[in-house]
């Protein structure tokens, strides 16, 4: 507390005021991350017309996110992510922001004539595998975000069949 508390330019009683107490700070670090995810990946819901597209958008978007900050992530998702108050925290973001995927999910679906029933399975499917690709990348830094992006979109629009592949589109470049 008391480095925060010097790196915002206050005192630590002014902190424990303010947020009451440690759990009262990192909750709204964890709001404020959670709330700026939460408009990005909403922003990036608008951002194309084609599916493969809208995917790569979303997909981007997250990585773009979390790149931009990683400590605050891994702090929020490991250290956070241990106790109840940021378990439950995450898991009402992930489950929320897998619930306004499943809308654009749904409306594609019924676009194109197919049952919008798996929606909240491909929407959880997609945000589980884009959450837990995020956390490997930010702590390997192998590859360009571009291409973590690009076998992410690969993996889920053609699934696992796309290993079977010949040519491009089953191993994107960028290692």
């Amino acid at each position: 507390m008391e480095a925060m508390a010097a790196a915002g330019g206050v005192t630590k009683p002014i902190l424990y005021r303010h947020f009451g107490d440690r759990s009262g700070l990192v909750g709204a670090i964890a709001l404020t991350f959670a709330g700026g995810l939460q408009q990005e990946m909403i922003r990036s819901l608008r951002e194309a017309d084609e599916n493969r597209e809208l995917l790569a958008h979303t997909v981007d978007a997250y990585l773009r996110f979390v790149e931009q900050d990683p400590e605050v992530y891994r702090f929020l998702t490991t250290v956070v992510a241990g106790t109840a108050l940021g378990s439950e925290a995450i898991g009402g973001f992930v489950n929320q922001l897998a619930d306004q995927i499943s809308l654009v999910v749904t409306e594609r679906l019924r676009a194109a004539e197919r049952d919008p029933a798996p929606a909240l399975v491909f929407s959880h499917a997609i945000v589980g595998a884009v959450h837990q690709v995020g956390d490997w990348w930010l702590a390997d830094g192998s590859m360009s975000r571009d291409a973590v992006r690009d076998h992410i979109v690969t993996m889920i629009w053609s699934g696992l069949g796309s290993l079977e592949a010949t040519g491009d589109e089953g191993n994107p470049s960028g290692r």
